[in-house]
């Protein structure tokens, strides 16, 4: 569809520009009429001409536009003729486009239709650019590139490109910013983060502590940091600096992070300042990372909801805890901040999977419940679903639709701790 829509621009842009005594115009004239009402197979046959005429004037470029175009009118109306048309079409293509494409832009240096080949070509030297690996293209070869993409759009014949090549440079040109995530762990003083950038010679990292019963739900709502001030407390900040800033070349370097105490966390890095210095406000990535002791399990059985509570770094469980239950947390929700508001609560002591009242929450499937577990103080523990046995996305009703599922083990003991090995059994069954 990307490259039916880019054709017809193309095609669209070149009619306007024909002059009465180009041999084709009358032709591509009709062609257009006849693809506004709907009519491929009327296009087809006009097409049929036009290739008749670039044939016997030897116009190469000419007939490949006009078998594109023609395929794809075949294939609109008659899918036989379009699969046997196609191999002319593709030998025609491979031989002007990539066998001999540079010969082809010395060939027709002065034809109307040459910007496409150019185009190409430029986009050849960025695609090989991008696909090297290990060590990875230089600033020196974007650079060549991009000043490659400035000739062109000098060029008398640029036309309809003029977009697509400016869009190529302001591509190369913008400043992008990424971190990895980290989500849920205990408390501890040094934690690393890979920051990706492009572009970006000075970043900032900060780290907010969220007031109690509050979660961040970035991604979805506004979470600009006067939110984020307003719900939380800043507990460090820092400017990164030293970047290499290649232009163009993508870098990763590692910041560390302290989380010292139980909380809910949001990291906020943000890039400062691009590869020419000057000021970037859009560049920004979050991570929300629940500090906490508390690992935590639910499961259904029987209708009824049963979780299990130990602590994250020993295994060694819970004597006794609470959960709560949140119905429809990110319903009708504004910011990036979402309050926590409890819809039923229960507590529970013993060792293993507890039993906890929590109502017809984990059996009704009109609303969205989540549930946190946690014990004395620490009121921290990530969010986790209370629907283990019904799909995710269980309000779709579109035919063939995929769903997904976190992956979780329970267990009757103590949870596992790190480097300790798991023996599991998995039992597949047919499902939709």
């Amino acid at each position: 569809m990307k490259r039916l829509l880019c054709l017809a621009a193309m095609l669209a842009a070149f009619v306007c520009t024909m002059n009465a005594q180009n041999p084709y115009a009358r032709l591509w004239s009709k062609v257009q009429k006849a693809e506004k009402e709907g009519k491929p197979q009327t296009a087809a046959g006009y097409l049929r001409e036009l290739e008749e005429k670039t044939l016997k004037a030897g116009d190469e470029l000419e007939q490949l536009v006009v078998s594109e175009t023609l395929y794809d009118k075949l294939r609109e109306y008659n899918w036989k003729e379009a699969n046997a048309y196609y191999p002319k079409y593709s030998a025609l293509n491979r031989r002007v486009m990539v066998d001999s494409l540079d010969a082809y832009i010395v060939k027709y240096k002065d034809h109307p239709r040459v910007m496409m080949l150019l185009y190409r070509r430029l986009s050849d030297h960025k695609e090989r650019a991008d696909r090297k690996w290990n060590p990875g293209a230089t600033g020196q070869e974007y650079m060549a590139i991009r000043q490659e993409a400035q000739d062109l759009l000098k060029h008398k014949y640029v036309g309809s490109y003029k977009k697509r090549i400016q869009g190529m440079i302001n591509g190369m040109d913008s400043a992008s910013l990424s971190s990895d995530g980290h989500g849920t762990m205990a408390p501890c003083d040094s934690v690393v983060y890979r920051l990706t950038t492009r572009n970006v010679s000075r970043a900032e990292v900060k780290v907010y502590r969220l007031l109690d019963n509050r979660f961040f739900g970035e991604g979805y709502f506004d979470s600009s940091e006067t939110t984020l001030r307003k719900n939380a407390t800043l507990v460090s900040s820092e400017t990164v600096e030293g970047f290499k800033c290649e232009y163009n070349v993508s870098e990763t370097r590692p910041v560390t992070v302290a989380f010292p105490q139980p909380g809910v966390y949001v990291v906020r890095f943000a890039a400062l300042s691009d590869h020419m210095g000057k000021a970037v406000g859009e560049e920004i990535s979050y991570d929300q990372v629940c500090v906490s002791n508390v690992a935590g399990a639910v499961r259904v059985r029987g209708g009824k909801a049963e979780v299990y509570a130990a602590d994250l770094t020993t295994g060694k469980p819970y004597g006794k805890g609470k959960v709560n239950v949140y119905k429809n947390l990110y319903k009708n929700v504004t910011s990036a901040i979402v309050p926590l508001r409890s819809h039923v609560s229960d507590s529970f002591q013993g060792e293993g999977f507890q039993g906890v009242n929590v109502g017809k929450a984990v059996t009704d499937n009109a609303n969205d419940y989540l549930l946190r577990i946690s014990s004395g103080d620490d009121i921290y523990a990530p969010l986790i679903s209370a629907f283990n046995e019904r799909p995710y996305f269980r309000r779709s009703r579109v035919a063939g639709a995929y769903r997904y599922e976190q992956v979780k083990i329970l267990t009757d003991r103590a949870l596992y701790k790190p480097t300790d090995t798991i023996h599991f059994k998995v039992l597949c069954f047919k499902s939709d």
